[in-house]
């Protein structure tokens, strides 16, 4: 049973079996593109929207990962701004360590 939602946007359909929205795209690629991509969804057993979907997530976790990352560093930023850390600082503490790091390396257990 499926019906459609007004409030899901781009051809999104709702199934009540699953609750919840899933939406179609529209691709325009070159036909040798495709063709090889066929053939390959074919060597990995996969439909066209499996290998899409993966492609899809895969792109989301690396971008909210990156995301992450950014906004840890502008906190890191922020806090350092605030205590009155500045560039110069920063450089002379990580030329400091790899001085440290050169004349004692690590030991090896």
């Amino acid at each position: 049973m499926e019906k459609s939602i007004t409030q899901c946007e781009h051809n999104i359909n709702y199934h009540a079996r699953k609750n919840s929205c899933h939406f179609s795209i529209t691709i325009n690629i070159d036909s040798e593109i495709q063709e090889r991509f066929a053939e390959l969804l074919k060597i990995e057993g996969k439909t066209t929207n499996e290998k899409i979907e993966e492609m899809v997530s895969e792109y989301v976790k690396k971008s909210d990962f990156s995301l992450t990352i950014d906004h840890l560093w502008d906190g890191i930023a922020e806090k350092a701004k605030e205590q009155g850390i500045n560039d110069d600082d920063i450089e002379n503490a990580i030329r400091t360590v790899r001085e440290v790091k050169k004349t004692h390396p690590p030991t090896e257990f």
